[in-house]
């Protein structure tokens, strides 16, 4: 019996290890004990790998015919429901339908293409108590199909057969194993529910059964799943976010490495980079077209009479840049213009760059433009930090245009912005947190960094630029904004969800709301900022205002006429928090003089009497590293430059009376801000003889001991940034000696020249 028990035990005979297991293995263990150890192990052995294999043959096994046809049923049902991309369109086409007649339809479709289907799930539940499409082979998918059709599909099929006998069910009946079908998806897939493997819609309607329940736990267990699914949202969108934020700076990388090899691997073509090559066309109709009507009257009011200044187009190669200089270039004999120039700006951030560069140049030289480029190789984008990128290119840009405006006498730099880019700027300036002045940002002429620019076709629409390059064969370059940054999200994902929500006419109020803010703009800068500009006065050393006659103006006012000004001089804008702080002091009962902390870059002193002096920071600077170098001599007679400033010292003559030369050293160095603020000051100081010569003064920082009468009791902020001279040691120890004789030195500061100049405004709109 060992012995065929051992037998056995080797063979795989299904048959047979029936035979063992019931009748052999119990006879043989009251037979022999001793050896029952062994047989045991073996046996079991053979039990495991036996039941392994068949487990394994059964996964392995080829599905049946029944099994290819639920799974086709279910990918039906699937595909019916959640296949409409994206999920917005099948929200408004099947979810959330609201119009009555487009749900009939949809109730008729689905009853005559799954009725079928759900009879079949609903018999298999009666039947064989089962929950159907639920078996392993399926996944989660199948479960999903069965909710779909039990909880969601079953209502529109109760509607259809509403008016008429209904094969299924009542809905109540239906809703039980949708319920339970949810909670076994749930069990049996949680690791794919909690990590949001299945996708959001269909957790959503796997949800549903629970909420149809009515009840408050399986309500409350759905709010439960809905945070926890909008967490792991959240997540996933910030991973996302951050996966594009750094393969579009990889992209940016890749862009600047070609650009450096000089594009030596490639060559582009016309056709790599023009969206619409030049071509012959018929000019008759062209003086008829929207596009030159507008240039002819922008040209007819923006010109003065016999006006013979140059016309300059920033030509990217754009559409909009390109019409411009086709239509100008026609007009010139009508209008006795000189040549045009074009300034193309290359920003060297793509590979095509360079191509495009040489295009727009041997455009120009067809039309006899004159032509200019800046290659930008000080930042690169993506590698350099973006605000600095854009601060610096803009420098760039800015410099070339008045380079251009200077080389050829223009009267300022065309620019194709239209009216969609009115509309764009609006949206982009509201939520920058742009004041109701400001919205627009573009006008048909303004002033920028002391460069007039100029916008001809800003009352058109881009169909009709469009229009005519395509008509009379003016080529341009391929849209190369990204997709993915702010101006690209903007006009291809914002303004259509803008324009879908609120209907196509909707852009036609924001260009409205553009027009209307310059009309306030216009009108508040008659009222209120041209006299608060009138009595703004501008010195070598910063700018004064009054603030006594507005002093009960609120936050809006003086955050916009604040920044005109300090704009109109160069200077940048208070921070917000530093425009309620400067209003505090400004609006306080009793004025207290003093320092205002408005920014770190400039000074600004507040007087009793309500007056502002805004100094330029080249003249006063407050950083450390920017004070004036101590403990150099002044040579007597010759004058030292000192940053800004030009020092001397002069010794006046002995000739002077006691009295008077007393009467000098008293005089205070200054005896306001407004006369300091003219960019001279001088002070007497009495300086000892020793060895028959007058001591010589050196650069220094005053102290309570050291410093003269005439800056006693003035401002110390004052004397610690101005290059100050006076009496060393040695020079003061003497002067302790009233025997000692002395002479009077006159120092006097001047300013070399204006730290920083105001921006007129030449041309006016």
């Amino acid at each position: 019996m060992l012995v065929l028990g051992l037998i056995l035990a080797r063979w795989k005979q299904p048959v047979l290890m029936k035979l063992w297991k019931q009748y052999l293995r119990p006879m043989l263990q009251r037979m022999l004990p001793s050896a029952q150890t062994t047989v045991m192990e073996n046996a079991k052995h053979v039990e495991s790998t036996s039941e392994e294999r068949n487990a394994m043959s059964n996964s392995n096994k080829t599905p049946t015919d029944a099994s290819f046809k639920e799974l086709q049923q279910i990918e039906n049902v699937l595909n019916y429901w959640f296949g409409q991309y994206p999920p917005q369109q099948a929200q408004k086409k099947l979810w959330m339908i609201t119009d009555e007649a487009k749900r009939k339809k949809v109730d008729e479709q689905i009853a005559q293409q799954f009725m079928a289907s759900i009879q079949y799930v609903w018999n298999e539940y009666q039947t064989n108590a089962a929950l159907p499409w639920c078996a392993d082979q399926y996944g989660y998918r199948g479960k999903m199909a069965a909710i779909i059709l039990l909880d969601q599909m079953a209502r529109h099929m109760q509607r259809y057969y509403a008016s008429f006998s209904s094969p299924l069910p009542p809905q109540s009946q239906l809703d039980q194993p949708a319920f339970s079908i949810a909670e076994c998806l749930q069990k049996e897939h949680a690791t794919e529910w909690q990590t949001s493997m299945i996708p959001i819609p269909m957790m959503v309607f796997a949800l549903m059964p629970y909420r149809h329940q009515s009840c408050r736990e399986t309500v409350q267990y759905v709010q439960t799943q809905i945070a926890h699914a909008t967490d792991v949202w959240e997540q996933c969108h910030e991973l996302l976010r951050r996966f594009r934020t750094a393969t579009n700076r990889r992209m940016a990388v890749l862009y600047d490495e070609e650009r450096r090899r000089g594009d030596d691997e490639r060559g582009f073509t016309d056709d790599d980079i023009l969206e619409c090559a030049a071509f012959p066309a018929d000019l008759t109709l062209a003086p008829r077209h929207a596009v030159t009507r507008t240039l002819q009257d922008f040209v007819q009011t923006h010109v003065p009479h016999k006006e013979t200044k140059t016309w300059i187009v920033s030509l990217s190669g754009g559409v909009d840049s390109m019409v411009i200089a086709f239509v100008l270039n026609q007009l010139r004999a009508q209008f006795q213009l000189p040549p045009l120039v074009a300034v193309h700006i290359d920003y060297a951030n793509r590979p095509e760059s360079s191509a495009e560069a040489q295009y727009v140049q041997h455009y120009c030289d067809q039309l006899g433009i004159v032509y200019r480029c800046r290659r930008i190789d000080e930042v690169t984008r993506g590698i350099t930090a973006r605000d600095e990128y854009e601060r610096i290119a803009r420098e760039i840009r800015y410099q070339a245009y008045r380079d251009a405006i200077e080389e050829f006498d223009g009267i300022g730099i065309l620019l194709g912005h239209h009216k969609g880019d009115l509309r764009e700027n609006v949206l982009s300036n509201a939520h920058k947190g742009c004041g109701p002045l400001d919205l627009s940002g573009m006008t048909a002429v303004s002033q920028n960094d002391g460069v007039t620019l100029l916008r001809p076709l800003l009352p058109l629409e881009k169909i009709a630029i469009f229009d005519y390059a395509h008509q009379f064969g003016v080529p341009y370059f391929k849209d190369t904004t990204p997709h993915w940054s702010t101006r690209g999200k903007l006009r291809n994902r914002l303004v259509p969800l803008l324009e879908e929500v609120y209907g196509e006419g909707s852009m036609n109020n924001l260009s409205a709301l553009a027009v209307e803010s310059d009309e306030c703009r216009a009108l508040f800068h008659q009222l209120a900022l041209q006299p608060f500009l009138d009595q703004t006065t501008y010195k070598p050393m910063g700018l004064q205002f009054a603030t006594a006659p507005w002093k009960e103006q609120g936050l809006f006012f003086w955050k916009f006429v604040l920044r005109e000004v300090l704009h109109s001089a160069g200077l940048g804008m208070f921070s917000d928090k530093s425009v309620v702080s400067f209003l505090e002091r400004v609006q306080a009962k009793t004025l207290k003089e003093g320092w205002l902390q408005c920014r770190k870059d400039y000074g600004v002193h507040l007087q009793k009497d309500g007056t502002v002096s805004v100094f330029y920071p080249r003249c006063f600077p407050f950083r450390e590293a920017d004070r004036f170098a101590v403990g150099e001599q002044l040579e007597y007679g010759k004058a030292k430059t000192v940053g800004p400033w030009s020092v001397t010292a002069q010794v006046l003559p002995q000739e002077l009376e006691p009295d008077e030369s007393g009467t000098l050293v008293e005089m205070k160095a200054y005896r306001s801000f407004a006369e300091m603020m003219n960019g001279t000051i001088d002070y007497y100081i009495s300086v000892p003889y020793i060895n028959d010569q007058v001591h010589p003064l050196l650069f220094t920082h005053f102290t309570r001991r050291t410093r003269p009468t005439a800056w006693k009791s003035l401002d110390l902020k004052v004397q610690e940034v101005l290059p100050l001279v006076g009496n060393d040691g040695i020079a003061l120890g003497e002067l302790g000696d009233l025997e000692t004789p002395r002479a009077i030195v006159r120092v006097t500061l001047s300013i070399r020249e204006r730290c920083s100049r105001r921006k007129d405004e030449s041309v006016s709109s």
